[in-house]
């Protein structure tokens, strides 16, 4: 099984520990922000994009603790500093495969979402159908490769000085029967997931530049809305897939030289191990952007350091003064129809989010009855196109009231479809007396 001896830790073995420890320690605070700020909120628990943020995230807080104490399940005679055997190292091995798998699953599932929102524009109802694979199907995946990998003696494989176990093997020559298929299968199945991801971050891509060139034609307020948020929520899955991508290519090509019997440079081995335990990190870069230019907004007299310090107090330490009195990380809407940011009409958070010029404006103001409605631009054709069906007087609330209409200053707009963002695509604003 590889522990023939006692290795001695090199300096670039070290060098290794070191840097995988400090982005693992990063990567369970970043990961533990993520967890926080998903399940704290009703909104953000009861949408599906978040949701799936959140499930992964949970799997890369356990990768990072399994990587933090990974020396005290490590057999002895693996390396100097090991502590464990090859009880504590199967232990280990199985629940590394379980939650790295989840975390593989997860970003498949996250393409997935982003793929049929984005290029199919699917909405909460149709969404609903495909939730429970996109949220199970990814540790029910990791379950399954862990079992074979125990019930098959695939872990501990490992001939130089690892401090975790493992089920992918160094030496392939030590592999036979099943095991050997449970492997080829399982490096087989990492290749179609990083092909799956690919094919739909490339689809995503040529449907945004689809739209961008529909919406320069056109030239419509509610088209260059759409064409701003479309973006927006792009760039958010084109940095999540990346950040799967690049540590995932580099483990792919080492697992076919390894299989093709070529030798894989040790330091090609050491960069791929790096990356891994820096996935929750860097998730949490991508999660908290749209946060940090929130902030960013609100607070320009503030230095990008006290933002991120600001960032992580909210987030990890929710009883303490908070910075800002918004918090919520979800992406804006791409939908055509209502221009809705959620799954449905009230479950994500961030409702008025339009990049311009590299600037993320934002307003959270909802229509009160001291509020007036000022046509800037458009025309009532433009209102009635938008959903607006009529205005009239409204001397009091009756029961006549439709439950969509807003009451402004005595005056009721009756709505047919969408909402107070499909009115100010339209041109409406609200003006506080």
């Amino acid at each position: 099984m590889g522990m023939n001896g006692m290795n001695t830790l090199s300096t670039g073995d070290i060098i290794e520990r070191v840097f995988s420890y400090i982005f693992s320690f990063l990567s369970l605070v970043g990961g533990s922000m993520i967890i926080s700020s998903v399940f704290r909120s009703k909104q953000n628990r009861e949408n599906i994009q978040q949701k799936i943020v959140g499930l992964m995230s949970v799997a890369d807080v356990a990768f990072a603790l399994l990587r933090l104490t990974g020396m005290f399940f490590a057999p002895r005679n693996w390396a100097e500093g090991n502590l464990g055997n090859s009880v504590t190292c199967n232990i280990q091995g199985f629940a590394a495969i379980l939650v790295w798998v989840s975390t593989l699953f997860y970003s498949c599932s996250l393409a997935l979402y982003y793929l049929l929102v984005i290029r199919y524009n699917w909405k909460s109802r149709r969404l609903l159908k495909v939730t429970k694979y996109l949220y199970f199907g990814p540790p029910i995946s990791g379950l399954l490769l862990a079992v074979l990998s125990i019930c098959f003696n695939g872990i501990n494989f490992k001939s130089r000085p690892y401090d975790i176990c493992f089920s992918t093997p160094s030496d392939f020559s030590d592999l036979s029967g099943f095991i050997e298929i449970v492997n080829i299968g399982g490096v087989c199945t990492f290749i179609f997931m990083v092909i799956f991801n690919a094919i739909c971050i490339f689809i995503v891509y040529f449907h945004v530049r689809k739209t961008e060139r529909r919406s320069m034609r056109w030239n419509t307020r509610a088209s260059l809305v759409m064409l701003q948020r479309t973006k927006q929520v792009s760039r958010q899955f084109q940095l999540f897939t990346l950040i799967f991508l690049t540590p995932s290519i580099i483990q792919m090509s080492g697992g076919i030289m390894a299989f093709s019997g070529v030798n894989v440079p040790l330091w090609y081995s050491r960069i791929g191990l790096v990356l891994l335990s820096s996935s929750g990190f860097l998730n949490a870069i991508v999660y908290f952007r749209i946060r940090n230019a929130r902030l960013q907004q609100e607070r320009p007299d503030w230095s990008k350091f006290r933002i991120s310090v600001s960032i992580v107090n909210d987030t990890l330490f929710p009883c303490a003064k908070r910075s800002s009195m918004i918090f919520e990380d979800v992406e804006p809407s791409i939908h055509t129809s209502d221009f809705s940011i959620s799954d449905d009409d009230d479950d994500m958070e961030v409702r008025d989010d339009i990049e311009r010029d590299g600037v993320l404006r934002h307003s959270r103001k909802e229509p009160s009855k001291n509020d007036r409605v000022e046509i800037k631009e458009g025309g009532w054709q433009t209102l009635r196109a938008a959903g607006i069906k009529s205005i009239r007087k409204n001397e009091c609330c009756d029961k006549q009231t439709p439950t969509r209409a807003k009451a402004l200053n005595k005056v009721e707009i009756v709505q047919e479809k969408g909402d107070w963002r499909t009115l100010r695509a339209a041109g409406v604003r609200t003006i506080k007396n």
